[in-house]
């Protein structure tokens, strides 16, 4: 069972923390992908469209979330601006782009 020492230490670890953003990021994006490819392929209902833009919108905010915190803990950016900043941006685009699409509502 998990103490609660060893919780409020894992918060207290930054580090930690940009790591969980990472993960749920990347998993939120992964779930993203592959309803986005079944809707595409029409293998689901039309109202997978709201789970897909929920999912993209969640991931691209874990994503620049951890970019955030990553920042203030190493004060530069390097090439994680560049991937973080591309990862979010690319979320939010497929967002938009299916709130926008007239044809699946």
């Amino acid at each position: 069972m998990i103490s609660l020492n060893y919780v409020v230490d894992v918060i207290s670890d930054k580090f930690q923390t940009v790591r969980a953003f990472v993960i749920i990021g990347c998993i939120l994006g992964l779930l993203t992908f592959l309803l986005l490819i079944m809707f595409i392929f029409k293998h689901t209902a039309n109202r997978v469209k709201n789970v897909v833009i929920l999912l993209a919108g969640l991931a691209g905010i874990c994503t620049l979330i951890g970019f955030c915190v990553y920042t203030s803990l190493a004060d530069s950016y390097g090439y994680s601006f560049i991937l973080n900043v591309v990862a979010g941006a690319l979320y939010f685009v497929v967002t938009i782009i299916m709130a926008l699409d007239q044809r699946t509502c």
